[in-house]
C-alpha cells in the first residue's frame, strides 16, 4: 500500500512532499495562513525567551550552590582554627572570604528567583478555549479542544465541524525497492524506527472521510475504503499528542508505555492499523496508532480485522485492476 502520509525519498533524499497532495480539496486563504504562521512564530519566540530566562536562572542557582559550598568550607576552617587557639590574621582572612561567599550565595539566589519564568508559554492563543459563552467549563473531551484562535479561524473558514474529533495518524520517509516500501529515518529504543505523529480533525462529509489541519483538508471517498488492517507489531512514536497522559485508564487496552535510552524518550504502542483504500487502481494506506481505532471505525463504519496482516504485505506496492 502506498503510504498516504509517507514521503518518497527513493530518487530525492531532500523531498518534503507527502503523497496525499492529490487528495487536498481545500486550503486556507492566504490571509488566514499568514495570521496562523505569525501566531506560530510569536509562540516560538515566547518559548525561546522562556528557555533563555530559565537558563539564566539555572546559572545563578549553580553559582549560589558553588558560593554556598565554598563559604561553608571556609567557615568550618575558621571554626577549627578557633578550637586550636587564638586565630591569626590569615584565619580572619578566611572568615572574610567565607562571609563574601555567603553574601554572594544570597545575591545569586535572590536574582535567580526574580528571573524565574512564571510558566511555559501556552500554545493556546484563546483564553476562552474549552469554555462556553456563559463562562462555564465545557464538559466535552479535553483532547478535542482547538489549540489556538488562529487555527480555530482556519477551521471555521474551511467548514470543519465543531464536533470533529482530533485523530493521530502516522507518517514516515521511505524508499521504494522494486515494489517494497522500506521506511527510513531516525531510530530509537532497541533500534526501532521512530514514526512521526500528525494530529488532524477527522469527520465524514459528502461521502468522504476528511482530515483537516491548519494546512488544509484532504478527502478520501468512503466508497473507496476497503478495510482496516491490523498489524500486531510494536511501533515507536515521536511524541504523545493528547492532553490526557498515556497512562490514563482509557488507554490501558492499547499497551502504551514510555521507553527511553541514552538517545531520548518515545512512546511505544502495542500495535497499529492501516486504513486501506483503492484510488485510481492503486492501493493506498493511512497508518494510525491503535488508540485511534474507535475514531476511525466510527468515521468509516468499518470494523478492524481481528487477524494480524503480514507486515510485508502492508509494505508492498499493489496495483489493482
Amino acid at each position: 500500500m502506498k503510504p498516504f502520509f509517507g514521503i518518497d525519498i527513493t530518487t530525492d533524499e531532500n523531498n518534503e512532499t507527502m503523497n496525499f497532495e492529490e487528495f487536498v480539496v481545500q486550503k486556507p486563504s492566504k490571509e488566514a495562513a499568514r495570521k496562523n504562521e505569525q501566531a506560530a512564530e510569536e509562540a516560538l519566540e515566547e518559548l525561546k525567551a522562556y528557555f533563555k530566562s530559565y537558563g539564566k536562572r539555572l546559572n545563578f542557582l549553580i553559582a549560589a550552590f558553588f558560593f554556598g559550598c565554598v563559604g561553608a568550607v571556609l567557615l568550618l576552617v575558621f571554626l577549627s582554627s578557633l578550637q586550636l587557639g587564638k586565630p591569626d590574621a590569615s584565619d580572619f582572612g578566611v572568615l572574610a572570604v567565607g562571609s563574601a561567599c555567603a553574601i554572594a550565595t544570597v545575591v545569586c539566589a535572590v536574582v535567580s528567583h526574580r528571573i524565574n519564568p512564571d510558566r511555559v508559554p501556552a500554545d493556546d492563543g484563546d483564553e476562552n478555549d474549552g469554555q462556553k459563552d456563559d463562562g462555564q467549563k465545557d464538559d466535552g473531551d479535553e483532547d478535542d479542544e482547538t489549540p489556538c484562535a488562529t487555527v480555530a479561524e482556519i477551521f471555521g473558514e474551511l467548514g470543519v465541524p465543531r464536533e470533529a474529533k482530533w485523530v493521530d495518524v502516522l507518517g514516515f520517509r521511505y524508499v521504494d525497492k522494486r515494489g517494497r516500501f522500506r521506511p527510513r529515518g531516525e531510530t530509537g529504543y532497541n533500534g526501532k524506527l521512530i514514526y512521526s505523529v500528525y494530529s488532524l480533525k477527522g469527520y465524514a462529509e459528502n461521502g468522504q472521510l476528511r482530515l483537516a489541519d491548519a494546512e488544509g483538508v484532504v478527502a478520501i471517498p468512503l466508497n473507496e475504503i476497503k478495510a482496516i488492517r491490523t498489524v500486531r507489531k510494536r511501533v515507536l512514536l515521536l511524541d504523545w499528542t493528547k492532553k490526557r497522559p498515556c497512562t490514563h485508564e482509557i488507554y490501558k487496552p492499547y499497551k502504551l508505555k514510555m521507553v527511553k535510552s541514552r538517545a531520548g524518550e518515545w512512546l511505544s504502542v502495542g500495535w497499529y492499523h492501516v486504513l486501506e483504500f483503492t484510488h485510481k487502481h492503486e492501493s493506498w494506506g493511512v497508518w494510525f496508532p491503535n488508540y485511534e481505532l474507535p475514531a476511525f471505525e466510527s468515521l468509516t463504519g468499518l470494523k478492524a480485522d481481528e487477524e494480524s496482516t503480514d507486515y510485508k504485505e502492508i509494505f508492498t506496492s499493489e496495483q489493482t485492476i
